[in-house]
């Protein structure tokens, strides 16, 4: 009795550590999000079916424009001479992730961008952005992408009109604080594009651009991230000379401990392997 009663409290008190893993990214194929003057993707089917060996092989060749679905902007988008897709360093795609949530802003104004005094205001609140931080805006947009409507996307009735599109962006004020004085790495949003659609000069692309910072466009699921506590990755294809490249990025958020549910740790088959070999352990050693 002595011996299940200590297990029956082991059992009681036993809490696992885990990691969530968020995709923040939407799929590359032909119905994916891009300006209008972009060419359409293609898959193309080059060997498919059982080989004589006995196998089954298939490969498949595809071409894409550079800035469709989740996608980065190069610095050399916005800027004759700086960096290439090819030359980001990695550590300026991973860092801790900073969400800027913007909801009701972009609800009562589409035309919304997030200026300097915004941030400061956030950073009195939620505390100062660190650097190297990978800094994401959240509009709430990314309910837009549910069928990929470009006229929702793009909040226009003509998509192929780009004088026509409203969707929220960041001002140029702000930028220059991000990039300046807190020294982040990366910026992203959940809408297709950094600056407000209205711009026309695209200023935040260009200090961007200016300062060697990469730009994550039509970033998803943004709302499942915690304003802070959060690890952001960012995985281009290393696209030589490339202007911009679909990503994969992904965000682990911080490990908390988690309460022993019964329910979850029988729906893991790793939580439950490891707790079940601590009681054998616990087990063996009271006798």
């Amino acid at each position: 009795m002595e011996n299940l009663a200590v297990l029956t409290i082991i059992a009681m008190c036993c809490c696992v550590n885990g990691k969530t893993i968020i995709d923040m990214s939407y799929e590359l194929g032909p119905n994916s999000t891009s300006w209008p003057d972009n060419q359409p993707f293609k898959l193309t089917s080059i060997v498919s079916g059982n080989q004589t060996g006995g196998f089954w092989l298939e490969y498949n060749w595809f071409s894409t424009n550079e800035h469709r679905s989740t996608h980065i902007d190069a610095p050399s988008h916005f800027f004759y001479g700086s960096q290439r897709v090819h030359q980001i360093p990695l550590e300026n795609l991973i860092g801790p992730g900073i969400v800027l949530r913007a909801h009701e802003e972009a609800k009562n104004n589409s035309d919304f961008a997030i200026n300097k005094d915004y941030i400061v205001n956030w950073e009195a609140k939620n505390g100062r952005i660190p650097e190297k931080a990978i800094v994401l805006m959240d509009f709430d947009w990314g309910k837009r992408y549910v069928n990929l409507d470009n006229n929702l996307i793009f909040n226009t009735e003509t998509y192929e009109n780009i004088s026509t599109y409203h969707f929220p962006g960041i001002a140029a004020d702000a930028m220059t604080y991000l990039v300046m004085e807190r020294r982040i790495i990366t910026i992203g949003t959940d809408t297709t594009s950094l600056d407000i659609g209205q711009a026309t000069d695209y200023p935040s692309h260009v200090i961007c651009g200016r300062n060697n910072i990469t730009i994550i466009e039509n970033v998803a699921n943004l709302d499942k991230l915690p304003i802070k506590g959060s690890t952001v990755f960012v995985a281009p294809m290393k696209l030589h000379g490339g202007s911009g490249v679909p990503v994969r990025v992904f965000a682990i958020l911080d490990e908390e401990p988690q309460t022993c549910n019964p329910s979850n740790i029988a729906n893991n088959p790793n939580r439950l392997s490891r707790i079940l070999l601590f009681f054998i352990f616990i087990i063996v050693n009271i006798n």
